[in-house]
């Protein structure tokens, strides 16, 4: 009983891990601050959380990364996401594919604008 409960409990750390556990190495920044020129900005929020569109993103849902995965160019990117956990899951597919995520932005809504915060 003690084997499959301890499998059990192994499975749901790992899982905890890659969802709320962020990567080394990716900097929080202002949308304000990111050069397009440099990263590709890819927003991985959902189409109908996205539809005001943040300038010189990518959109591109998280739902859909694993299709379309190889549409993203070669360079490293700045994720655009709405929460910690799409954040998480999304930059550790990307990394899982080869890409380099180098920073990342949240953006909220507030009253139905869109809201970066930059603290």
């Amino acid at each position: 009983m003690a084997i499959p409960m301890t499998l059990l409990a192994l499975l749901l750390a790992g899982s905890s891990y890659r969802r709320f556990m962020p990567l080394h190495g990716m900097e929080k920044r202002c949308l304000e601050h990111v050069d397009g020129g440099a990263v590709t900005i890819l927003d991985i929020r959902p189409y109908n959380i996205s539809n005001e569109e943040v300038a010189g993103a990518m959109n591109l849902p998280y739902a859909y990364l694993m299709r379309n995965y190889k549409e993203i160019p070669d360079q490293p990117i700045h994720l655009v996401a709405s929460d910690a956990l799409e954040k998480n899951l999304g930059a550790r597919f990307l990394q899982r594919k080869g890409f380099e995520v180098v920073s990342y932005s949240l953006v909220e809504k507030d009253n139905g604008d869109m809201h970066v915060p930059c603290n």
